[in-house]
């Protein structure tokens, strides 16, 4: 996956690169998944753990957190706050295993 950082005038910038070219993302989703500011981004794959990358708040650096199984194929998230503790869940939707809902943990 590449990333692409909008100067604020329209114009966007190379790209990095995120994630590795040995797996497929599938799924993508934009969040601020721990409540700092900063949109982090949530990614599946194809037959291995999806993933959130953390931002910084540079938009140029992330820590990779893996999560689930890794079974099936990610193909679609939704976040939200599923269980009222105001940080943003994951519920995955999968291909070849069962859908799954991720819950933060403060």
């Amino acid at each position: 996956m590449i990333v692409y950082i909008n100067d604020s005038h329209g114009n966007l910038s190379s790209g990095f690169q995120v994630v590795d070219k040995k797996r497929v993302p599938y799924a993508i989703e934009v969040g601020d998944m721990n409540r700092d500011g900063h949109a982090d981004i949530v990614i599946g794959y194809i037959a291995a753990p999806a993933s959130v990358f953390f931002n910084d708040g540079t938009g140029r650096r992330f820590l990779e957190v893996p999560f689930g199984d890794g079974r099936g194929d990610a193909y679609g998230f939704a976040l939200g706050d599923l269980n009222d503790d105001r940080y943003p869940d994951i519920a995955v939707a999968r291909s070849g295993a069962p859908n799954v809902m991720y819950f933060s943990e403060k």
